[in-house]
């Protein structure tokens, strides 16, 4: 996961099985919570709430700084398929997955940022080559979000809402 004022239910399913967490237990055990990959000394503001129907338990993150982490603990894998519903908070927010981290130098996101009206891929929070796509969305609106990532061919599918 990825973002800042973001609330999340995911779904990942690799070749070394299915993850799910809605969050409905109310807490957050086996996800690392971290702190801004853009300036480390800022710890994200993490917490699990119950909204009631229909996303009962949602992770938030509502720290304003950029390129907070939360990533699910001792989950390998290589080709993958990430689900998520999250909600952007307001519009200098952004929020998306991480499909790929080895250290604080060295991971790949995908991420919708209103305030810009695109997606983007980030590596090391650097867009990389400039892969950015277009996609308005408004804050205070759940989204379905779902990437595809084959490592044998680098490709990534994204989806927002089915398309």
């Amino acid at each position: 996961m990825f973002g800042c004022d973001l609330w999340v239910e995911v779904n990942s399913i690799s070749e070394s099985g299915a993850f799910f967490d809605d969050f409905n237990d109310l807490n957050a055990d086996g996800w690392w919570l971290g702190y801004s990959q853009h300036t480390p000394l800022v710890n994200g503001n993490w917490r699990v709430e119950d909204l009631g129907l229909p996303h009962n338990g949602v992770l938030v993150q509502d720290n304003g700084a950029d390129h907070f982490l939360a990533l699910v603990q001792n989950l390998q894998n290589s080709n993958q398929t990430v689900e998520t519903k999250l909600k952007l908070n307001s519009g200098s927010g952004y929020g998306g997955v991480v499909i790929w981290y080895q250290d604080d130098n060295h991971w790949v996101s995908v991420n919708v940022y209103p305030a810009a009206g695109l997606i983007r891929v980030l590596e090391d929070g650097d867009t990389v080559a400039g892969t950015t796509y277009s996609y308005f969305s408004a804050e205070n609106t759940w989204y379905d979000f779902k990437v595809i990532a084959n490592s044998a061919t680098g490709d990534l599918d994204i989806y927002v809402d089915g398309a």
